[in-house]
């Protein structure tokens, strides 16, 4: 593959941060269909940092690692590995009747580096930040079809979605999820809870599929959802994590999740956005979910929702921590 920049290994170490990262295994294939292997991934990732790590900074990450490439099992962590790196910071969590979780977080490149290291092909961050663990940054709809619904009816759905957010007063932000479906962002004030987004998000996609119910559906059976577009509103929930933008996908090619602006959507194919092509893409449209947090007050009024914020507890332990 062709990147801006080769990976810079010498001896097996990556040099980062003023930090030695050790990158193992780069000749294995990832993709055997189109012969990609972890090097090519960690290639990526050392060449997106200045685009991906803002999304990611500050938040719980949940791994998901796959090491044996994309058609080997894929599992689960939730706790740091205990050979994390003293240098990468991670998040305490005292969760309701449970011991305490820390988690990685990925600041800087070596963070990011370690991470992909692990065969993390994504990057799964939580909605929220480590000292803000109860109060979301931004309300997710994510929009998921049920073949043979096609990516034209997801396009349709999403404009849908901004319609909605355009009579409440919100801005959304959209992007690819890397494979078939798209994810709209409304990034939140610091006063709402996850019980709001979540009770606004379903609001809207009731409205939704009440208006265009031959395209649209909330139903959770997925015998009832065939040849739809899903409306999944339960996303927004504190456990919950999404690919980030700029976050590699397991799926053929290699596939990127990749902002768009909205008057191009229906000329994207999201199977074009990969490891090797999001690079020709110079502006980013989903930079508003970082900078531009917005007041729900008017939509939940609007709209008659009552969703509670009971669920932001501050006796929780927040903080970041250093191993070593």
């Amino acid at each position: 593959m062709r990147f801006p920049r080769e990976l810079p290994v010498d001896g097996g170490i990556v040099r980062a941060d003023g930090l030695d990262v050790r990158v193992t295994n780069l000749d294995k294939v990832f993709w055997p269909d189109e012969q990609i292997t972890k090097g090519d991934l960690l290639t990526y990732y050392f060449n997106i940092a200045d685009r991906i790590l803002p999304y990611l900074r500050d938040r719980p990450l949940t791994l998901k690692r796959y090491a044996n490439g994309v058609n080997g099992r894929a599992f689960f962590q939730k706790d740091a590995p205990d050979y994390t790196p003293p240098w990468v910071e991670l998040c305490a969590i005292e969760p309701e009747d449970t011991e305490i979780d820390e988690t990685v977080m990925v600041n800087k490149l070596a963070d990011l580096l370690f991470v992909a290291n692990l065969g993390c092909i994504e990057m799964h961050p939580l909605h929220s930040r480590c000292e803000r663990y109860d109060l979301p940054d931004y309300m997710v709809v994510d929009l998921d079809p049920m073949e043979p619904a096609t990516f034209e009816d997801t396009v349709a759905v999403a404009h849908h979605v901004r319609a909605a957010f355009d009579v409440v007063g919100l801005t959304g932000y959209v992007k690819t999820s890397g494979a078939t479906g798209l994810q709209i962002y409304v990034p939140v004030a610091d006063k709402h809870s996850y019980s709001q987004t979540r009770a606004l998000a379903e609001k809207i996609g009731l409205a939704i599929v009440k208006a265009d119910p031959d395209r649209a559906t909330m139903e959770w059976g997925i015998a009832k959802r065939t040849g739809k577009i899903f409306i999944d509103h339960k996303m927004n929930r504190r456990a919950a994590s999404l690919s980030s933008a700029y976050s590699v996908r397991p799926q053929p090619g290699a596939t990127v999740s990749t902002p768009v602006a909205w008057d191009e959507l229906f000329d994207v194919d999201p199977r074009d956005f990969t490891m090797e092509t999001v690079f020709e893409r110079s502006d980013d449209s989903f930079e508003g979910v970082l900078t531009k947090p917005q007041s729900l007050d008017e939509a939940l009024d609007k709209l008659g929702v009552k969703a509670s914020r009971d669920d932001i507890s501050e006796g929780r332990v927040r903080r970041r921590v250093r191993r070593g």
